[in-house]
């Protein structure tokens, strides 16, 4: 519930600058990076190639050209992003997403202070190029940690007033499979201090096709930090 609602807010404040195009104003850029992936063997020039402000919100157009280790021109693709602040090299990293020892993309795609969230072009060992992950970048987006040993992947967001989520899925043969989640979240103010609110975390593990909770303790923040430390 609380990534659904982020992830609300977050597409209605783009949906709502794309709609108007009155405060739009274009700049272009000539900003490269490059990426190296000795996995893939390949050269990838992540160019800048404009940006414009809307809405407040900045958007950066970016282009890829994909190489081989001859510097030959496999593949070029385009996109944008969402930023506050100057696009820099950190916004794009190599990162093996699907497991299979390949290099895939990654490019975040909006960052605050809390939480950052990102998109994902994954490589294909076929035909030497990338495409866009629909299924990575719409359930796996915020704050993704990639486990190889495990071969699973974590996501989840917090907030500055103590709620937040985290779910771990297991990634195989393109498909995730949620198996535990933890989150805690606001329920009430206190009967006992009017400055004080009554939380409630929950985690739940996969035991079978449920999801189902293995623990769960509700109080004010201190009283959980106690009581999930004793089960």
């Amino acid at each position: 519930m609380k990534k659904l609602l982020l992830i609300v807010i977050f597409y209605s404040i783009t949906s709502q600058a794309q709609s108007t195009n009155s405060s739009k104003t274009y700049q272009i850029t000539d900003t490269t990076y490059t990426l190296i992936s000795i996995a893939n063997k390949q050269k990838l020039l992540i160019s800048i190639i404009g940006n414009y402000r809307n809405n407040e919100l900045t958007y950066y157009d970016y282009r890829v050209e994909v190489f081989n280790h001859i510097d030959k021109l496999l593949q070029t693709f385009s996109s944008y992003y969402i930023y506050d602040v100057y696009s820099d090299k950190d916004d794009f990293r190599l990162q093996d997403i699907n497991f299979d020892n390949k290099d895939d993309l990654c490019v975040k795609t909006f960052e605050d202070q809390f939480n950052a969230s990102y998109e994902f072009w994954q490589y294909d060992t076929t035909t030497y190029s990338f495409s866009y992950d629909s299924l990575l970048s719409d359930v796996i987006a915020i704050n993704p940690y990639f486990d190889e040993g495990t071969k699973t992947i974590t996501t989840g967001a917090g907030f500055p007033d103590w709620t937040y989520w985290e779910k771990t899925y297991i990634y195989n043969n393109s498909k995730l499979k949620l198996i535990t989640e933890d989150y805690q979240e606001k329920l009430r103010p206190s009967p006992d201090n009017e400055y004080q609110f009554i939380y409630k975390r929950v985690k739940k593990v996969r035991q079978g096709n449920e999801m189902v909770i293995e623990k769960e303790v509700t109080g004010i923040i201190e009283e959980i930090g106690m009581g999930w430390d004793d089960r």
